[in-house]
């Protein structure tokens, strides 16, 4: 974004992240420049801005990472009603099948 002339953001040398809080431009940061991010110590908000934001911003290899875990290793009872409502809604329109999966598995845990 910062390359490319069409952009806004190569003008200013700014990328403009509202929907994120600093911890999980942190976080995205340090996937970025690590490629590798420990994904049990990660807050839930924090968890779902990262996923929310690779698939925003294109980041496969991130966007697998928060959906494998999500979908494979964290139980369905440790969600929050709150986060299953955000991930429902924000994966229900995303004709991908991991995300499919991924709604199944909110709207498993709303049957509950």
């Amino acid at each position: 974004m910062l390359n490319n002339n069409g952009f806004q953001e190569a003008s200013t040398n700014r990328i403009e992240m509202p929907d994120m809080s600093d911890e999980g431009v942190n976080a995205l940061l340090a996937y970025m420049y690590r490629a590798e991010i420990d994904v049990k110590m990660l807050q839930e908000e924090i968890f779902i801005e990262l996923l929310c934001s690779a698939h925003k911003y294109n980041i496969a290899t991130l966007e697998k990472l928060m959906l494998d875990s999500m979908l494979l290793e964290k139980p369905i009872q440790s969600f929050g009603i709150d986060s299953v409502l955000k991930l429902y809604f924000f994966a229900v329109n995303i004709e991908d099948s991991s995300f499919q999966m991924l709604v199944g598995k909110m709207l498993e845990f709303l049957k509950r």
